[in-house]
């Protein structure tokens, strides 16, 4: 439908707002590694693990649009291009057990690794429109655990946080068009007006209590001075 098409591309816009900024020279360090930043980075800089983001999972957002998902065949395929490939480890919904978009792919050699990123990076990987530019990074290699999404539901954060964008323009524009809330029924206008109502309610009682809570103190003032 139209709205969900337009908050559709609006999230994807935003997207692609953040990664043109976090593309930048300086390398993710992931806080979550227990390494200082030099440790960190001396394993990058050794590593042979990339670590694709942006692949089409199951899970990811906007999934449920599309004819296929990226798989695992695909990806072992699609990097072979570059070198011998050790594994391909598939990035999981954390409560699902179900792809979610991205994963790690480790080489034999450095080279190899610095190959793929190098040449990979922003390809298209399966042809899906809009889900189809993959990223890739080096990562300090894979341990167990990190195959599972980070993000509240299970998944990955940046996929809840664009499914909730999509969720709330769509939101926004069915309470533009027909009162805030979609629906006119008790859950929609009535519910707001509803709302109005008891809060006048509730300032007319608080100004009618001031109000004699002012008289009596006028009045006791009053008695003294007499």
């Amino acid at each position: 439908d139209e709205q969900y098409l337009e908050a559709d591309q609006m999230a994807h816009k935003l997207y692609e707002e953040i990664v043109k900024i976090t593309q930048n020279d300086k390398p993710y360090i992931d806080k979550k590694a227990g390494l200082s930043d030099e440790q960190y980075l001396e394993k990058l800089s050794q590593s042979t693990t990339l670590y694709v983001g942006n692949l089409v999972g199951s899970d990811s957002w906007g999934a449920e649009d599309l004819a296929f998902c990226t798989e695992e065949n695909q990806i072992l395929e699609f990097f072979e291009s570059c070198g011998e490939v050790k594994s391909v480890i598939m990035g999981l919904n954390k409560n699902k057990k179900i792809p979610c978009g991205f994963c790690f792919v480790e080489y034999f050699t450095r080279e190899d690794a610095e190959t793929a990123k190098t040449c990979l990076n922003l390809k298209q990987l399966g042809g899906v429109p809009k889900f189809n530019e993959i990223r890739i990074d080096f990562d300090i290699g894979f341990k167990e655990g990190r195959q599972y999404g980070r993000g509240k539901m299970g998944g990955q954060v940046r996929d809840e946080v664009m499914a909730r964008m999509a969720n709330e323009g769509r939101y926004r524009r069915r309470g533009f068009k027909q009162g805030g809330y979609g629906r006119g029924d008790s859950r929609g206008d009535g519910r707001r007006r509803r709302d109005y109502h008891e809060e006048e309610d509730e300032r007319e009682d608080y100004r009618g209590r001031r109000n004699q809570r002012y008289d009596r103190e006028r009045r006791r003032r009053s008695s003294s001075d007499d």
